[in-house]
């Protein structure tokens, strides 16, 4: 009966047609029956009219609310015939059950980019969903069925962007559309593109501020084009669930009420656990999960209502914190340290300005520290001589009045993002070596990780370790990386000029941290005599410098690492006065 309706369409016979039948068909294989189908209908119409009445393209639309497995299946390779369907998918399992019905399925061989999938993943879609799907995938999409001048694909495949180009070339055509529905942003097709108003790009996304892969801001809706192509690059970017101010709210809030908690007295140290994170947030808009930048509020808060002068924010998330380092850049009050991932920028947040000649500048000079890896992997040893041999000597010769730790625990060991192996004991060390400084006014707030066993565990073994509960050792024996070696030099060479504590800093092992054994090592360090001539500068130049240090003292203001390394000179002297 389908076959006689369409040959009285193509015939001229009739204008349209419709076809009221049972049973249905879209199920059917080419060898067998399934949900209900016998023969598939659709199917055996569409390759009627190919075979007999000489057509070239037909489109099949199915908008039946199960995917139409067989008609794919027949059509799968065949570029004579477009098939649309816009269904329930449910990620797979609604009927029939099936990763085939997914929306990155979309045909293969000649019949590549002629299978389209719009797959919904909730019940209760309704008119506004179906309306959308039509204006923005099926009807454009059909166009290309009957019309050349305008070619529109979906790119969810390798190869699309040379077959753009091979259209554009080979085929004369002027204006191409290239229709993106992938859920991550197609950073590499917007660059292609981005200056040639021959070809319209228009991606619907995840954007999240740019947090979400590949975790650019140029995903965002403000990248419209340029040059000649200014215009022709729309990015539709989804963002964050309606609740998450109230949420951002509320985190920065309850790190507030544990910075008056512990600077009023009432508590000894403090534990921030709250969400979203904070540490890559800017002054001004949001980014990579952070809403509002909680740590560099507390410390902000702390320096204006309880009159503090110098504050340590130590960040041992494994992303670098862009947003607190731009925050006090230039604020000598607050020493920013931060040991992360770097992979010579590429990792995000994906900037230069995490590595380690960014120092700070103006009256910050000198007062941001980042030791940076530039390789994956790294685990105890290499943070154990991060803490070693940079961050503590900076960090009590800074002498802060309150450390705020950026507690990320994406470094930790399984967690999916950060690729290094931390253990949750480690993090209990580092927060018992920090607990000296600042009186033991030391408060964690949590930021990163994304496995919530091992943030769970680090977080509660550094809670235990503030407590004053004993900590597990760490396991002992193990090599410390090189490139992590190279990262640690880099940090002490940009910053040796500020902070005398690093200048005493000959050799660092590049084996067995942890062995207790360390007389095989043959360490420079261990044969380094302490004498006045190896540690101080011309007599004329300490005695005044002396005399400065002592003052800037006496007037409790904050020591600049150039008052730091006045100290160093006068316990220099004492060491030699000793031997």
């Amino acid at each position: 009966f389908v076959c006689q309706v369409v040959d009285s369409v193509l015939n001229g016979e009739s204008a349209h047609g419709v076809a009221i039948i049972r049973p249905p068909g879209h199920h059917a294989e080419q060898d067998e029956p399934c949900g209900f189908c016998i023969f598939n209908n659709v199917s055996v119409a569409a390759k009627y009219a190919l075979d007999n009445h000489g057509l070239s393209r037909v489109l099949i639309l199915d908008w039946d609310v199960h995917h139409g497995n067989g008609t794919q299946a027949m059509f799968y390779n065949d570029p004579r015939v477009l098939y649309i369907s816009v269904h329930r998918y449910d990620h797979g399992s609604f009927f029939p059950h099936s990763k085939d019905a997914g929306p990155h399925n979309v045909g293969e061989g000649k019949g590549e980019g002629f299978n389209v999938n719009v797959a919904w993943n909730k019940k209760g879609m309704s008119d506004p969903e179906y309306i959308a799907a039509f204006q923005q995938v099926i009807l454009p999409m059909s166009i290309y069925a009957y019309n050349k001048t305008v070619l529109h694909i979906n790119s969810v495949r390798k190869g699309i962007l040379n077959c753009v180009r091979y259209a554009l070339d080979n085929h004369g055509l002027s204006r191409v559309l290239i229709l993106d529905w992938d859920v991550h942003h197609g950073n590499g097709t917007q660059a292609m593109f981005y200056n040639d108003p021959r070809v319209l790009y228009i991606s619907v996304h995840r954007y999240d501020h740019g947090s979400f892969f590949p975790h650019s801001k140029d995903a965002g809706p403000h990248n419209v084009g340029e040059g000649k192509g200014e215009g022709f690059n729309v990015n539709v970017a989804w963002n964050k669930h309606p609740s998450t101010r109230e949420s951002a709210y509320l985190a920065a809030g309850c790190l507030l009420e544990v910075v008056d908690s512990v600077l009023n007295g009432e508590s000894a140290h403090g534990v921030a656990i709250i969400r979203p994170p904070g540490h890559h947030a800017e002054q001004d808009e949001p980014c990579g999960f952070c809403i509002f930048n909680n740590v560099s509020v507390a410390a902000k808060y702390a320096l204006d209502n309880h009159g503090l002068s110098r504050v340590l924010i130590l960040d041992w998330d494994v992303h670098h914190g862009n947003g607190t380092q731009a925050m006090f850049y230039n604020d000598p009050r607050v020493l920013y340290i931060s040991v992360h991932r770097y992979d010579h920028g590429s990792f995000f947040p994906h900037s230069k300005d995490a590595g380690p000649h960014n120092v700070g500048e103006g009256k910050g000079e000198g007062f941001n520290v980042n030791v940076a890896w530039n390789k994956k992997g790294m685990s105890d040893p290499e943070y154990i001589a991060a803490f070693q041999q940079v961050i503590l000597p900076i960090a009590y010769q800074f002498n802060p009045e309150l450390v705020l730790v950026s507690a990320g625990y994406d470094a930790c060991v399984n967690d999916p993002l950060g690729g290094c192996k931390v253990s949750p004991e480690a993090y209990a060390h580092f927060t018992h070596w920090l607990k000296a400084l600042a009186q033991g006014r030391i408060i964690l707030a949590l930021e990163g990780g994304y496995n919530i066993s091992s943030i769970s565990y680090a977080m509660t073994l550094c809670t235990k370790a503030l407590l004053g509960d004993p900590l597990p050792l760490l396991e002992s024996d193990l090599d410390i990386n090189s490139s992590a070696v190279t990262s640690i030099k880099e940090t002490i060479s940009s910053h040796k000029a500020y902070w005398s504590s690093l200048k005493f800093l000959v050799a660092l092992p590049e084996n067995k941290l942890l062995s207790a054994d360390y007389a095989q090592l043959d360490l420079p360090m261990s044969k380094l005599k302490l004498t006045e001539d190896s540690t101080s500068y011309p007599q004329e130049a300490n005695n005044e410098r002396t005399a400065e240090s002592s003052k800037k003292q006496s007037e409790n203001s904050t020591p600049s690492p150039q008052d730091a390394n006045d100290e160093s000179r006068e316990e220099s002297s004492k060491t030699s006065d000793l031997q």
